[in-house]
């Protein structure tokens, strides 16, 4: 198989996988959606590294999906991703806490509740050498499904 740039939307972008045949035959997924913020992201000083929610920089792209506008806008992207799994396939969903528990449970509806294996959470720690005392700052978790065959 020869590697596929898609440059569009995403949903555009599963659908032409799709398309092309590739039902069934994906092993792994990751991604990293929007996680509800209601915010603005940008480029700043033409850097793609420096993604923030800055007033200043271009648009990179707008998260202004809250709630269930968010869920089926992720829900109606898993439904073509479980169409592409292969039998054994995986899929890692990075997301934040604040909006996790909605995206699991829909998750549990479009993948089935027997395939959910575990989820992954990341914690920022305090780097060596921090004078104040306290909790990291928590900054998502993944959560991780595999398809049984």
């Amino acid at each position: 198989m020869k590697n596929i740039l898609i440059h569009s939307d995403n949903l555009q972008g599963l659908q032409y996988l799709i398309d092309k045949g590739y039902t069934g035959k994906v092993d792994l997924v990751y991604i990293d959606p929007p996680f509800a913020t209601g915010g603005n992201f940008t480029i700043t000083d033409g850097r793609a590294s420096t993604i923030s929610n800055s007033r200043k920089g271009e648009i990179a792209y707008s998260d202004m999906l809250k709630g269930k506008e968010f869920i089926d806008f992720l829900r109606e992207r898993l439904v073509l991703i479980k169409e592409l799994l292969s039998p054994m396939g995986s899929i890692y969903l990075h997301i934040d806490y604040k909006i996790g528990h909605y995206v699991k449970v829909m998750m549990d509806e479009v993948f089935g509740i027997e395939n959910f294996r575990n989820d992954i959470t990341r914690v920022k720690c305090n780097p060596k050498n921090f004078k104040r005392i306290g909790y990291g700052k928590h900054q998502g978790y993944d959560l991780v499904l595999h398809q049984n065959e």
